[in-house]
């Protein structure tokens, strides 16, 4: 188990390497000066070597490269041109919205998703698996962002229940914080939630469907067992991945939701960096994307070989 994890490692090492130096890459071959498009053509020589000088981009790209990688490992990302911060601090601050965020509404996808396919699975057929499929299409095909608005206007505006948007910061208690986070989380979970209850669905049945299951039924053993004991755990391999794609699928949906909701997360930091073409505050949060959905998949292979240990040796 140890040389399969410091295998997997060492490929989580590389992979985020390659995918640091594609991010520099990408914005390094981009038409156009970054310094001209931060100030405008007309801006004044001298404030636009000065600004040069401050992004580094007087120096040749392999020293760009380097000086950026090695600030990398030291996680410094460098200043904002925008906030005048360091590009690190901002989004640490920005985390404390964003992975909450997507924590709850992973939560609600997982409470959801894994009993309702279980269940669906377990009722194949009937009127119960009809609904519960059909629901979860319904859900899959309605965007988040007018289901995000569709619940402002049900339970800020005229129920009066929770907050339309905006964040409080932790500062003014967990339970006014988390508040302010469950509309959200709600809008950004449910399509999650119901792509994982056909995952869900589709797996059980093909676990329900092995001999195993049968022989198991066949010696008289409750039918909660049967799904619980071998169903659901030997299920689980494909669940896993399927939970790994939908954290993937929450980032990316974090940034219209917090649009959405007037959330100071890393979507609208994102948002924000693109749009005023701020080079090092764009280039740190595509990298820390980028390394959350690898260190994901890392923590994937790991759990992968936890739940089936005969893929240690494959």
């Amino acid at each position: 188990m140890q040389s399969y994890v410091a295998r997997r490692a060492l490929t989580f090492l590389i992979t985020i390497w390659l995918a640091a130096s594609l991010s520099f890459v990408t914005l390094l071959v981009l038409p156009g000066n970054p310094a001209r498009l931060m100030l405008g053509v007309d801006a004044n020589p001298q404030a636009l070597a000065a600004l040069e000088r401050q992004l580094g981009l007087d120096a040749p790209a392999a020293v760009r490269y380097g000086r950026w990688l090695a600030g990398a490992v030291r996680f410094d990302l460098g200043s904002s041109v925008v906030y005048h911060l360091p590009v690190a601090q901002l989004i640490a601050q920005r985390l404390q919205v964003t992975l909450p965020l997507t924590g709850l509404a992973l939560l609600l996808a997982t409470g959801l998703g894994v009993p309702l396919g279980l269940y669906a699975a377990y009722r194949r057929g009937g009127a119960a698996d009809a609904l519960v499929s059909g629901l979860a299409q319904l859900g899959m095909a309605t965007p988040s962002f007018w289901l995000g608005i569709f619940l402002i206007l049900v339970f800020a505006v005229r129920l009066n229940w929770l907050p339309a948007g905006g964040f409080p910061g932790w500062s003014a208690g967990a339970s006014t914080a988390l508040r302010a986070l469950l509309l959200p989380a709600a809008a950004l979970g449910a399509a999650r939630a119901a792509s994982l209850t056909r995952m869900v669905r589709a797996a059980a049945l093909d676990v329900m469907g092995r001999d195993f299951v049968r022989t198991a039924r066949a010696k008289g053993v409750p039918e909660s067992r049967v799904m619980r004991r071998h169903v659901l755990r030997n299920a689980l391999i494909t669940i896993s991945t399927v939970l790994v794609l939908e954290l993937g699928q929450l980032l990316a949906g974090a940034v219209i939701i917090e649009q959405v909701f007037a959330l100071p997360g890393l979507g609208s930091l994102a948002l924000t960096a693109v749009s005023a073409r701020d080079l090092p505050l764009t280039q740190g949060v595509v990298v820390v994307i980028a390394g959350a959905i690898v260190f994901l998949s890392f923590v994937n292979d790991v759990l992968y070989a936890y739940l089936d240990p005969r893929i240690r040796y494959s």
